[in-house]
């Protein structure tokens, strides 16, 4: 295992983390570019589940799709900004 020399920043180290939260993303330490999409899966399901539950007595389907759209979509949608591809 390589020892790196530690990051200086205005005269002081930096602390070298494995994890970091970014836009509702866990970005990981890695050689290579690594995050984890879980809670924002997790913030999805719930405000689906909730919307869902919510909407049961709509009367229209059309109305349950716009709510995904509005209320469950920006979840995911936020959360993709991390990874430009």
């Amino acid at each position: 295992m390589c020892v790196c020399s530690p990051l200086v920043l205005a005269g002081a180290d930096l602390e070298y983390i494995h994890q970091t939260k970014y836009l509702g993303v866990l970005l990981k330490a890695s050689r290579q570019f690594k995050c984890s999409f879980d809670q924002a899966k997790i913030k999805f399901c719930h405000s689906f589940n909730a919307m869902c539950y919510r909407a049961k007595n709509a009367s229209s389907e059309l109305v349950c799709v716009q709510l995904l759209k509005s209320i469950c979509m920006p979840v995911l949608l936020y959360a993709v900004e991390v990874t430009t591809y």
